[in-house]
């Protein structure tokens, strides 16, 4: 019963959320065999520009010029900051939400106890995160088989949604952990959000900058990075893997939290 009022009460903001970004990759993927009919011309131009630039958006120029390499560049860091802001709002909302409209309590007199009503919450709140990953996935499968002609890796393309279930998971999590804690939604939004744009910026700051480069190691987005993927080749699973255990290690320590700490009327 909790699961499904989760769902249905941020069935909404899901269907919106997915809606817009897969309009951007929509509006990308039409253009993505004319820019590599014109590569050589591009290829040209994009070898004059500062090399620093080059290297916030790629490890490699000549995966630029590859129909995943294209729709990276374009569309993942927009994704990430997207599904990133998504799962915060999300998090906030199923456990914050509760909290703030001072129904925690009329929930909890139900036969069901603390860890059981958090842990439902849990499982609905990484159920919403599946099927946003999900629609993304099949969504850009679909254009790129509609709109691509170029040779491409349908492997590469699915470790973009992997990437963003992982983002969503993990700034998901600490937002759940803070929500308990502060029994508010303004502190675990900002504090999250606060330390999204510290790893994504400092991410893009540590691959171009060498003097700082020691900042990326304490940035997921290094260790789920879509332009190393793009251009060796490989998928980050055991990273992905690692980084969904350490959320779910937050997600515990929030569930302990929340059994032991009074909640604040």
């Amino acid at each position: 019963m909790i699961i499904k009022k989760e769902i249905h009460s941020t069935l909404k903001s899901l269907i919106i959320w997915a809606i817009v970004l897969i309009s951007f990759a929509w509006m990308i993927a039409p253009f993505i065999d004319y820019v590599l009919n014109d590569s050589q011309s591009l290829k040209e131009f994009i070898n004059m520009m500062p090399k620093f630039m080059l290297k916030a958006f790629t490890d490699n120029i000549d995966s630029l010029f590859t129909p995943q390499g294209f729709f990276n560049v374009k569309i993942m860091m927009m994704a990430e900051i997207f599904t990133a802001i998504f799962s915060i709002m999300t998090a906030a909302s199923i456990f914050a939400h509760e909290f703030e409209k001072k129904t925690i309590e009329y929930i909890l007199i139900k036969p069901i106890n603390r860890k059981q009503l958090y842990q439902k919450k849990v499982y609905a709140l990484f159920l919403i995160y599946l099927i946003f990953a999900m629609i993304f996935w099949i969504s850009i499968l679909i254009l790129f088989k509609i709109y691509v002609h170029y040779p491409y890796d349908v492997k590469i393309l699915s470790s973009f949604a992997l990437y963003l279930f992982v983002t969503e998971v993990f700034f998901g999590s600490i937002t759940a952990m803070l929500s308990v804690i502060y029994q508010r939604n303004f502190m675990p939004i900002s504090i999250t959000m606060g330390i999204f744009v510290f790893m994504l910026i400092g991410d893009m700051l540590g691959n171009v900058m060498e003097s700082i480069n020691w900042i990326r190691y304490f940035s997921i987005f290094k260790y789920i990075s879509s332009n190393s993927t793009v251009a060796t080749g490989k998928i980050y699973l055991f990273n992905s893997l690692i980084i969904i255990i350490i959320s779910i290690g937050l997600i515990f320590t929030g569930q302990y939290i929340f059994e032991k700490k009074d909640i604040s009327i």
